[in-house]
């Protein structure tokens, strides 16, 4: 199983920045991609998210852990959905 790991500092509040990127079912406050393109079926451990890519494919992932100003995830299903073209 492949597994990515992101880490970067930013210089905001925390709080500001857990506002923009914390919602696991909102991606489309830092992705510019339309509201509509990303549906979960909740917020907490367990719930999964569907993202509609531009390319008509889409990716399915569950929410494994969360805390307070985390979380991470598992991609379960792509369908035509290279990760590159989410870059």
């Amino acid at each position: 199983m492949a597994t990515a790991s992101v880490q970067h500092e930013f210089d905001l509040p925390v709080d500001l920045l857990w506002d923009l990127v914390g919602g696991f079912g909102n991606m489309s406050k830092w992705t510019g991609l339309p509201p509509d393109s990303c549906k979960a079926d909740g917020e907490e451990v367990g719930a999964l998210r569907t993202l509609l890519l531009p390319n008509g494919g889409t990716i399915i992932d569950r929410l494994d852990a969360k805390s307070e100003h985390s979380y991470s995830y598992s991609i379960i299903n792509m369908e035509d959905a290279p990760l590159a073209c989410l870059i």
